[in-house]
């Protein structure tokens, strides 16, 4: 208020200027009052600002209807002008973005400019000539805002179609379009900025799991093409690390609560084990691809406890994700015992698969692409149990090993026997591996 004070006495003189009540009148013009208005908003940046000004001009008594309309409509256009401008160079998302703002006071303006001169062409509106007060040219824009909106509500889904075949999407922007949120410009807002980094991470990890299981499923069905693309599905979780770890660290050295910098180590630890599942799938393709260059085949019976074992691993790395994601203590408990389970059925695995080799006097590449197999399905557990880890500890302001050793015993702890039973019974194999040996 102070402000529009100060700028109203100022300008007060100005209502015996002839040249500038000369100037003033110009704005009777529609096309000069708009594109005046649109030009001075694109110069200072603000439409706020703008109208400020407009309603300081009204204290000098000259400004009347027909120069303040034309003027708002023009300001509503150049605020969205700066916006356009800095969109340059961001996601196809926030093009569409910046762009919306612009078409929508756009067309607001063609469709009430000339609808209004048109009507006055015929009516002659009474109110042209009067003079307008701050208040007055607050409601005016006020009231030209909402009928903009409110005329293209409806028309939403298509404005979204127009947007869309202006600015069309590229595979690269979909993959990593989480990616696009992560603003240095949020980094002076924390909290907002590790919102962000949370929906980057649980789509980092959702890309993680699907890459695993599209391995596991190259190992049954073998093709070039899916061996390419989880290759290059591995590339955007790699983009995603890069780019989430950039940002934590930036993140970091903020000026943090002790509790926002707790979640942020937390997020550093998990997009690096997170990256390392990741790699488990490339890792798997390349087992699967060996098995088919040299076309090794396994027993019936080792597929089918091979399939049981990703069962158990899929549900390993489904509990992990989602205790994270929702920040599920509870449900992370559950790794632990999961986890020495799945190290059981690796070991038995294992046996059977050598029982079974001595009996049909197999290949030593074959015995040794199956291990691997065991083996990677291993490491991919221990990765989900530092996440578990990670989030069990996620008030700690420090994970030293100590700290990481006693995560261990509680995570095998906390109703681990209850929980080891439940997985016992859910991912039992047919036939103990006595029996085999028997056989």
């Amino acid at each position: 208020m102070f402000g529009l004070s100060a700028m109203s006495n100022a300008v007060a003189p100005l209502k015996e200027n002839e040249a500038f009540i000369s100037f003033l009148t110009k704005f009777s013009n529609p096309l000069l009052g708009i594109l005046a208005g649109c030009l001075f908003t694109c110069v200072i940046q603000s439409a706020s600002a703008a109208i400020g000004i407009l309603q300081t001009l009204a204290v000098t008594g000259l400004l009347t209807f027909s120069m303040a309309y034309p003027l708002l409509l023009g300001i509503s256009v150049g605020a969205a002008i700066p916006v356009l401008i800095s969109s340059i160079g961001t996601s196809v998302n926030g093009k569409r973005t910046a762009f919306v703002y612009l078409f929508i006071e756009a067309v607001g303006v063609l469709i009430y400019g000339p609808l209004f001169y048109m009507i006055n062409a015929f009516v002659h509106f009474s109110f042209m000539n009067s003079l307008m007060t701050a208040v007055s040219l607050a409601v005016l824009n006020t009231v030209t805002r909402f009928a903009t909106v409110a005329v293209q509500l409806p028309f939403i889904s298509l404005h979204e179609k127009l947007l869309c075949w202006i600015f069309k999407d590229k595979e690269a922007d979909e993959e990593t379009a989480e990616l696009a949120f992560l603003e240095d410009r949020l980094l002076d807002h924390p909290s907002v900025a590790i919102n962000q980094c949370r929906t980057a991470l649980a789509a980092m990890a959702g890309k993680v799991h699907e890459n695993v299981l599209r391995s596991w499923e190259l190992i049954k069905n073998y093709s070039e093409e899916n061996y390419q693309t989880i290759q290059k599905k591995e590339t955007t979780v790699d983009k995603f690390f890069i780019k989430l770890g950039d940002y934590l660290v930036k993140l970091a050295a903020r000026d943090l609560s002790e509790e926002q910098g707790n979640e942020v180590s937390k997020y550093i630890l998990i997009i690096g084990e997170l990256e390392r599942i990741g790699d488990r799938a490339v890792v798997f393709s390349r087992i699967a691809q060996k098995i088919n260059n040299n076309k090794l085949t396994f027993p019936a019976d080792a597929t089918a406890e091979l399939e049981v074992l990703q069962r158990a691993v899929d549900e390993i790395i489904s509990i992990s994700v989602a205790a994270f994601t929702q920040g599920d203590k509870q449900a992370a408990y559950r790794v632990g015992p999961l986890k020495e389970l799945i190290g059981g059925l690796c070991s038995e695995i294992k046996m059977r698969q050598i029982l079974r080799m001595q009996r049909q006097n197999s290949s030593i590449s074959n015995i040794t692409a199956f291990n691997d197999l065991l083996t990677n399905y291993e490491r991919t557990t221990d990765l989900c149990q530092n996440i578990a880890l990670g989030l069990i500890h996620s008030n700690s302001a420090v994970f030293d090993t100590e700290e990481y050793l006693n995560g261990v015993q509680d995570i095998k702890s906390f109703g681990a026997q209850h929980f080891y039973e439940e997985y016992k019974n859910k991912y039992a194999l047919s036939n103990p591996v006595i029996e085999s040996q028997k056989a």
